[in-house]
């Protein structure tokens, strides 16, 4: 083929690279740079010719391929997280509604309002709650009340004249 064939082939992958960013194209188009060189070497036979400018070119796309594109991809996608949640879980927030037995409530979020649910399904929660954020599932935070220490020492104080519970 004619060096000019590969510089169009060269041209169209630039091309639709950057109209679809798939990182594929642009490892056609330095496989029609290596078919291209070939076309330049002094062949005699027009067959074999052809012939090495299509195997250089789909080797050179398919060594490209292996050994840049996840190099580049990684390059340009960067480190990603779990939606940016990495490090969310664990902490306290207050709850924007209350979570009853099989409904979900409302809890903010880095000011995004996700949905929210009880650790314990059959626990409910009221708005206004501290809660822990356990884990993130699907598109909803599943979360823990947080009882404060004073609450249960007065949950444990024994009233006036009662007696006090011993362990048996």
């Amino acid at each position: 083929m004619e060096p000019w064939i590969w510089a169009i082939i060269f041209a169209v992958c630039i091309l639709i690279e950057f109209a679809t960013l798939e990182l594929f194209a642009i490892f056609v188009a330095g496989g029609a740079l290596g078919g291209m060189v070939m076309a330049f070497m002094p062949i005699t036979d027009p067959g074999w010719a052809v012939a090495s400018e299509v195997i250089v070119c789909i080797g050179v796309t398919f060594i490209l391929l292996l050994l840049l594109r996840p190099i580049i991809k990684k390059m340009l996608m960067g480190k990603t997280g779990k939606f940016n949640m990495d490090g969310i879980e664990g902490r306290e927030l207050t709850l924007q509604s209350d979570i009853k037995f099989g409904q979900h409530g409302k809890i903010k979020v880095n000011g995004v309002v996700w949905n929210a649910i009880s650790e314990n399904e059959k626990d409910e929660i009221l708005r206004g709650a501290t809660v822990r954020l356990i884990k993130l599932d699907g598109n909803k935070w599943v979360v823990k009340e947080v009882v404060e220490v004073a609450e249960v020492a007065a949950e444990e104080k024994p009233e006036k004249g009662a007696k006090p519970k011993t362990a048996k």
